[in-house]
């Protein structure tokens, strides 16, 4: 008798001998899906259409599976090559824009550093002459020529 087991991930489809003769272990992690077990009985062919369609699904599941690897590859290609050609194809008139912009933005920077220095200088003097002006001595000595 002539046996066909389908091999499937976590299902026993029967007993066999197949603990028993390492041959038929071997037959087993062939690429195909499907083993033959020989027994001395006479030979008959027992087909399984469930697990060839099974088979037939997971075949056609593979192949679209490869049809969309090969397409996003070749997306991911497109865009590589997308990201580069802006930077290869820059006009000298606008670099030389961005370079005249940058100069102003430099000039305007060193402009406002100095505003900010001179305000600060500014308010150092207001502080100092506030701190002069509340310190008691000084006041005593106003009060002193007021009385005079």
């Amino acid at each position: 008798m002539l046996i066909t087991m389908a091999k499937k991930k976590g299902k026993n489809n029967g007993t066999s001998d197949t603990a028993e003769r390492p041959d038929a272990v071997e037959e087993q992690t062939a690429e195909e899906p499907t083993t033959t077990i020989e027994k001395s009985e006479p030979q008959e062919v027992k087909d399984t259409p469930i697990e060839d369609m099974d088979v037939e699904d997971l075949r056609a599941e593979l192949s679209l599976a490869r049809a969309e690897i090969t397409q996003l590859k070749a997306e991911l290609a497109g865009k590589v090559q997308d990201r580069d050609t802006p930077y290869k194809g820059s006009k000298p008139a606008d670099v030389q824009e961005l370079q005249e912009k940058l100069q102003r933005l430099r000039k305007e920077q060193q402009e406002a550093d100095a505003a900010r220095d001179k305000a600060w200088k500014q308010l150092k003097a207001v502080v100092q002459e506030i701190s002069s002006l509340a310190n008691p001595d000084y006041l005593q000595s106003l009060q002193v020529k007021a009385h005079e």
